[in-house]
């Protein structure tokens, strides 16, 4: 799992990134395939697919996906159709989406905005050029 396949082929949306705990990334990413991050992410991250944020994981910037589930902690903005704020999950700052879950014991600080339209995954992509 990664952000190559075996062939050196970009990944596809079956295919999942990790971010594993102890290891911190500081840049911009822009992927089709799932991301799982436990470790810490500063910057831009760009999905057309689902991005989670495990219990020991961390964004430091703004994420633009499919959808984002939270376990972990997120500061910054989320831009995504589905945001979901899972038990023990920190949500600070801006949301932007269709739909905001906040389940018991989830925390979202900030501000919250409900899209009307659904984002497209080219469009997420679009976003960025």
């Amino acid at each position: 799992m990664g952000l190559f396949t075996k062939s050196g082929q970009e990944c596809d949306e079956n295919s999942t990134t990790i971010i594993t705990r102890g290891t911190k990334i500081k840049g911009e990413i822009e992927q089709v395939c799932k991301m799982h991050i436990d470790g810490i992410f500063e910057g831009k991250l760009m999905s057309s697919s689902e991005v989670t944020v495990d219990k020991n994981g961390k964004i430091l910037g703004e994420v633009q996906a499919d959808k984002v589930i939270v376990s972990g902690e997120v500061n910054g903005t989320v831009r995504a159709k589905t945001v979901d704020i899972l038990p023990e999950g920190m949500v600070y700052g801006e949301v932007e989406a269709e739909n905001l879950i906040i389940e018991p014991k989830g925390m979202f600080e900030g501000n919250s905005k409900v899209m009307r339209e659904v984002v497209s995954k080219e469009e997420v992509l679009e976003d960025t050029e």
